[in-house]
């Protein structure tokens, strides 16, 4: 599903501090980011990256971000919960 994981990665942690300084300004586009980022979970090389950059958007995006996690990665678990 991903053809380069280095890049992957270094998307995943870009996104992560993209977060941490904007906040919810990013939550109106997490839809579209979030459909690559839940295909990359079911890679066991990835999915412990993906959990950790889904629970940043959560903790800065709020609770509109977390309901958007969970429409779009139905099996995220908070971890704030």
């Amino acid at each position: 599903l991903v053809k380069d994981k280095d890049v992957f990665l270094a998307t995943l942690d870009a996104i992560k501090c993209l977060s941490e300084v904007v906040g919810p300004a990013l939550n109106e586009h997490l839809s579209v980011l979030l459909i690559q980022i839940n295909k990359a979970q079911f890679d066991k090389a990835l999915k412990n990256r993906v959990h950790e950059t889904l629970g940043t958007l959560e903790e800065f995006g709020g609770p509109l971000a977390l309901s958007i996690i969970k429409t779009k990665v139905p099996a995220y678990a908070s971890n704030s919960m």
